[in-house]
């Protein structure tokens, strides 16, 4: 049983780690959605997001970084949905070793 233990538990360490490159990778990717708006037969994009529950930004994007700022933006949701399901399998690890600790073994 102490092999199984061992085994969570450095599997719980790598990913820890992997949640901490995730987290890093997302803190360095814009955050929000690429939004179009047309104003006198033009097409003017921005990039939106939130700074807090009740506040909306919008900044104006050069249609010159619209594909890589696209890029970008899809990596970190990427990148968020990766980090969701590490988080969950940490959870369950966690209660794993958790449950072993209260029966004894």
């Amino acid at each position: 049983m102490s092999n199984i233990r061992g085994m969570l538990q450095d599997e719980l360490e790598r990913l820890e780690r992997m949640k901490e490159a995730y987290l890093k990778k997302i803190r360095e990717l814009p955050k929000g959605v690429i939004i179009e708006k047309k104003i006198n037969n033009g097409s003017y994009f921005y990039i939106q997001s939130r700074e807090n529950p009740k506040k909306v930004v919008s900044v104006y994007l050069k249609r010159d970084r619209l594909e890589q700022i696209s890029k970008q933006i899809k990596e970190r949701q990427s990148h968020e949905i990766s980090l969701k399901s590490i988080k969950e399998d940490i959870n369950f690890i966690q209660r794993a070793l958790k449950l072993k600790v209260k029966n004894g073994r």
